[in-house]
């Protein structure tokens, strides 16, 4: 399941950059040790938005997706 569903309507509006730290803190303080999550692989723009907030990124094969994990602590 999503965090949030995915919409057109907030594309390139920088959403994400604002909404993801906050996301990731609220998630910390609840006890979270880890935030993980599946982009797209042409997806480059949330590939370099989870770089840069430190998140390291793995291409899984199994999935045929690129898996991005940070951790909480």
């Amino acid at each position: 399941s999503t965090l949030f569903p995915y919409t057109t309507l907030f594309r390139s509006r920088g959403v994400a950059r604002v909404l993801m730290p906050v996301l990731l803190e609220y998630a910390r303080m609840r006890g979270f040790s880890t935030a993980m999550g599946f982009v797209l692989p042409e997806n480059y723009r949330m590939l370099a938005l989870a770089r840069s907030l430190g998140f390291t990124i793995a291409y899984n094969s199994q999935e045929y997706l690129m898996q991005i994990t940070r951790s909480l602590s």
